[in-house]
């Protein structure tokens, strides 16, 4: 409907959220969103959940501002979420109004924001727990007595508690939490009930996916063995520690059950750890060729290994060559120096060049030993 006022191509729309949809024609852009209502987030702070929102460069060259109604509705279900995962459980959207330059093609939008009282916390239990007390639980929490309710703090809290139990044996551990809360007293109370279950070692070590490197060159890299508690962050750390060897394209680690159930009952509490691998192409070789006023025609050829024998051992040949200059190079990396953590990279070269009024003949070589401290 045309406001009494306004110059006509300036049309004014305002609905009720979900009821009375707030419709402009295809093509129209958003020129700004304001707020009102709002005091615990600023205008901007809102703006950037809302994809039916002006973008400056250089977001705009990827998103676009143009007024769609599915959007929109997305967007005022996202700003709802928001407040509510931000301990405003009764905030919402109560109205918008659509301000439609037809001339120009553009769409104002402003938005009525009730935020209604922040929900504190009032209580944290924790039920069926018996490996660790309440008080390391409590101390897991990202929620704290007093503080502000916020749901993603509780997937969060999960998450850790999840972790410590697994980083102990216990893979198998679930939680189911229930959230109490009171729209009266804008207090919240929250149980946790914990399901332990039982707690694994490592029953047997099997990898899969070698070809040419030799097993050895993947068990001294991994920081758990035969008969301990399966601890989550170890075999995290060990498929980091594969990864860095530079000899893997991929690497997964992961507890499965028993592949031998001869050995001990099908309930067992031992569990094998598969390491799953896939070797890289350990060969490259390198040719490139230039030119320059001084030594004319020049090339270059380089030759790399990266897996000798399967060892992890790398060796390269590298040559350089024009009409003034000769250079010969080789190279050696010992990943683990005598059984040690430390790795020794050797390198060897000869040097022939031409220069005006002598010739230079030289050798050299260099010998690095070190370690990685973190």
């Amino acid at each position: 409907m045309l406001k009494p006022g306004l110059s006509a191509p300036l049309i004014i729309l305002s609905c009720l959220i979900f009821s009375i949809p707030c419709v402009a024609q295809k093509g129209f852009k958003v020129k700004k969103v304001e707020f009102e209502g709002n005091s615990v987030f600023t205008d901007g702070r809102l703006r950037k959940l809302m994809i039916s929102s002006p973008h400056g460069f250089p977001l705009s060259i990827f998103i676009s501002s143009e007024y769609i109604l599915d959007l929109f509705e997305d967007d005022l279900k996202n700003l709802k979420e928001f407040y509510n995962n931000e301990g405003y459980l009764q905030a919402s959207v109560v109205d918008t109004q659509l301000i439609i330059n037809t001339k120009k093609k553009r769409v104002s939008i402003k938005l009525l924001i009730e935020e209604g009282e922040l929900t504190r916390v009032e209580g944290i239990s924790f039920f069926g727990n018996t490996v660790f007390d309440d008080s390391l639980l409590l101390s897991m929490t990202k929620l704290r007595i007093g503080g502000p309710f916020k749901r993603t703090q509780i997937n969060e809290t999960e998450l850790s508690i999840l972790t410590l139990y697994a980083n102990n044996g216990y893979l198998e551990t679930e939680i189911e939490t229930a959230v109490r809360t009171s729209d009266e007293t804008h207090r919240a109370i929250i149980d946790f009930s914990i399901r332990e279950k039982q707690q694994f070692s490592v029953a047997d070590i099997r990898l899969e996916g070698l070809e040419k490197t030799k097993k050895k060159i993947v068990t001294r890299e991994l920081l758990f063995k035969r008969g301990e508690v399966i601890k989550y962050s170890k075999l995290l750390e060990s498929q980091r520690a594969l990864y860095l060897t530079g000899l893997f394209e991929s690497v997964f680690i992961r507890p499965i059950g028993l592949v031998d159930t001869t050995r001990s009952p099908k309930d067992s509490t031992l569990k094998d750890i598969l390491v799953e691998l896939k070797e890289k192409d350990y060969g490259e070789f390198n040719v490139s060729f230039g030119y320059g006023t001084l030594d004319k025609v020049r090339g270059r050829a380089e030759v790399f290994y990266t897996n000798l024998a399967g060892t992890g051992r790398k060796v390269g040949f590298g040559v350089r060559a024009s009409f003034i200059r000769r250079y010969v190079e080789a190279s050696f990396t010992e990943p683990r120096t005598f059984g040690l953590p430390w790795r020794t990279d050797m390198n060897a070269f000869l040097e022939y060049r031409e220069d005006p009024g002598f010739d230079l003949n030289s050798t050299g070589g260099k010998i690095t030993v070190g370690r990685n401290l973190s």
